[in-house]
């Protein structure tokens, strides 16, 4: 399962305008965008297992892991 993120969900959460390494879309940005990503080990691995729509990264951390899910 790989949800594409909707575009008013991003723009509530004001993160449509956000760009790497702010904000990771996909796992092909985070991984083209690995050089000085600390703990992009951890992101990796989080993305894969949780299946992940979006990573918030800040200070040098994964500051919020994004998953949308039909319901909770």
């Amino acid at each position: 399962m790989n949800a594409t993120v909707s575009q008013s969900w991003k723009e509530q959460l004001n993160l449509a305008d956000k760009q790497v390494p702010e904000f990771f879309r996909s796992f092909e940005e985070l991984e083209a965008a690995q050089i000085g990503i600390s703990q992009i080990h951890v992101m990796r691995r989080a993305w894969q297992d949780l299946e992940l729509d979006g990573i918030l990264y800040q200070d040098k951390s994964p500051y919020i892991y994004i998953k949308e899910v039909s319901s909770i």
